[in-house]
């Protein structure tokens, strides 16, 4: 029996390590369009007058900013340590 709640854990670490490369890379290219678009950004829409459509355009886009940031942190400093 500790033989199968072992190999359970060796599954489960794989694919937390699996899913950790997905949301990294994932994570990483929405920043990438970020940097790409974020000229054209402040030309559209920083110049425009506030509206409730820029309020929903910045609250859209940069709540993953802030998601973003959270994950790379908990990623980072909540690492498992390979004792577990």
């Amino acid at each position: 029996m500790p033989f199968i709640n072992a190999a359970n854990h060796v599954q489960a670490y794989g694919q937390y390590i699996g899913q950790t490369y997905v949301s990294t890379a994932a994570r990483t290219l929405t920043i990438f369009d970020y940097l790409l678009t974020f000229d054209v950004e402040v030309q559209c829409i920083w110049n425009a007058p506030f509206s409730g459509v820029t309020l929903l355009f910045f609250v859209n886009r940069y709540i993953n900013v802030v998601v973003t940031v959270f994950v790379f942190l908990s990623m980072t400093i909540f690492e498992p340590s390979p004792l577990m």
